[in-house]
């Protein structure tokens, strides 16, 4: 009788991909420690006020989940979506932890509430990068305005805010030349047969839609570029606002990216170069030490502001019995108009979207 060996398990090279940007962290985390002495980041952390910067952190948290809950239901909204803002409210909040792992991971939350409240998976994903991209136009916009009034920017900003400005420009020229073209016939028909989930969405939101969320995205960005400069102030930090407001935006950008987890590592050393000068110091490298102190603790102390902001969400909607994040994702009583995707002919024919 002939034995057959069980095959040999298969390397799983996903599992190890889910370590890379842990990695990273480590990697960027140690090249800032060779240059900045660790000993120095200590003492300034040892100093600082950290007891109020984690009361701090905690308004943070708080004082901008109204204004994003109401840009999230704007942009639902522009995008065939309705929902109440109580809900949004707490779902939103839920989402913060998320936040933990990733901007992007927190806003996948969002698609996995539409998806168990009957928005279909495809075009949930789809409004996901509907979110992620007038995120991205606010804060460039929001930039580019504060930037003028800026004293003693690093020059690599302006050429930053300049790219993504330019980046901006390319993708709503796109939707207004595809809202122009969808009027034909031929667009008609491509629109209906050619447009797929999750770009489908951003194309039937068309320019008019994406402004309509932008414009309701600047509040939310406006108060947290206000609170993530407050946070200097409570550490002594007299960065001006203009500065503030002109730079952590690209601060902001970069943590949202997906090279590390929740930012850590990329946003201090953007941070350090950018806002190092304003540090009151002996030594470029004692400026330096102090900034990174200071990020470092602000950035565990807003993670743990927002955990605890999404830990009281969280408990709120399983009162609620909503079933995104409570539940069993079967169940759903939104009324059709709310849930179900229109149809690509329908959604096409709409002139301007």
């Amino acid at each position: 009788m002939i034995e057959i060996a069980p095959a040999a398990p298969r390397s799983t090279p996903i599992r190890w991909l889910r370590l890379l940007p842990w990695l990273a962290a480590v990697v960027v985390l140690a090249l800032l420690l060779w240059r900045i002495p660790l000993d120095e980041v200590l003492a300034a952390v040892g100093r600082g006020p950290v007891g109020w910067l984690a009361l701090y952190s905690l308004f943070e948290a708080v004082a901008v989940l109204p204004a994003d809950a109401w840009a999230t239901r704007v942009t639902l909204s522009a995008a065939g979506v309705k929902r109440p803002f109580g809900e949004l409210f707490l779902v939103r909040g839920s989402t913060y932890l998320l936040n933990v792992l990733s901007y992007a991971v927190g806003q996948g939350g969002l698609g996995v509430y539409l998806a168990r409240t009957g928005v279909r998976a495809a075009r949930s994903a789809g409004i996901v990068l509907f979110l992620l991209a007038t995120n991205a136009i606010a804060l460039a916009l929001v930039a580019a305005v504060a930037h003028p009034f800026a004293q003693r920017t690093d020059a690599r900003a302006a050429i930053a805010i300049g790219v993504v400005l330019y980046g901006v420009k390319t993708y709503l020229t796109a939707l207004a030349a595809r809202g122009l073209f969808a009027r034909t016939r031929f667009g008609r028909w491509m629109a209906t047969h050619l447009e797929k989930e999750p770009v489908a969405t951003l194309a039937r939101a068309g320019l008019l839609g994406h402004l309509k969320a932008t414009a309701a995205r600047i509040p939310h960005v406006a108060v947290l570029l206000l609170v993530l400069w407050g946070s200097f102030r409570v550490w002594g930090i007299e960065v001006p606002l203009g500065v503030g407001l002109a730079a952590l935006p690209a601060v902001v950008l970069i943590a949202a990216l997906p090279i590390t987890p929740s930012g850590l590592g990329t946003a201090q050393a953007l941070q350090v170069l950018l806002f190092a000068p304003f540090v009151a110091g002996a030594t470029p490298a004692a400026r330096s030490a102090t900034l990174l102190g200071f990020s470092l603790v602000h950035h565990a102390l807003g993670l743990a502001g927002q955990v605890a902001v999404g830990a009281v969400c969280f408990m709120l909607l399983k009162r609620r019995g909503i079933p995104a994040l409570a539940g069993s994702p079967a169940g759903n009583d939104r009324p059709a108009e709310d849930s179900e995707e229109p149809t690509p002919k329908e959604g096409a024919a709409e002139p301007g979207k």
